[in-house]
């Protein structure tokens, strides 16, 4: 009888953990990726400055809180940009940024640069204060 017992205490363990599992979002399944626009602003007849737009998709994620976005010439670098954002707002930003979004895709203009090599850091916070891994590119 206590076999039993335990053998349904551990299936019960087992079924509330596969369904906390199935509920919970996975933070880092998000992607993103740079775009640079030409602002047709060209110094030096050669440097061509560009606006530097940070695209997000976050992949149907929910109760996303702040998105955390960084811009440096060094890997992790942020001596160009580092600012967070509030998830769904569009006022109230540091000059010279911009924030708008579409669906489960979020366009964070962050500024004004020359093209040149940077290191890029997103992560995304949700409204549990969970976050995800600091996810890093090179351009």
């Amino acid at each position: 009888m206590k076999s039993i017992k335990l053998i349904k205490l551990i299936t019960t363990i087992f079924a509330l953990a596969f369904c906390i599992n199935a509920f919970s979002q996975n933070l880092n399944s998000f992607n993103y990726h740079m775009n640079l626009v030409p602002t047709g602003e060209v110094l030096n007849q050669f440097d061509t400055v560009y606006t530097y737009q940070c695209e997000i998709d976050l992949k149907k994620l929910k109760n996303i809180k702040t998105l955390y976005v960084k811009m440096g010439t060094k890997k992790g670098g942020d001596e160009k940009f580092s600012h967070s954002f509030t998830f769904g707002q569009t006022t109230e930003l540091p000059a010279g940024t911009a924030y708008s979004q579409t669906d489960e895709v979020v366009r964070i203009n962050i500024g004004e640069f020359f093209a040149d090599e940077y290191w890029y850091e997103v992560v995304i916070e949700d409204s549990d204060g969970n976050k995800s891994t600091a996810k890093q590119k090179q351009y």
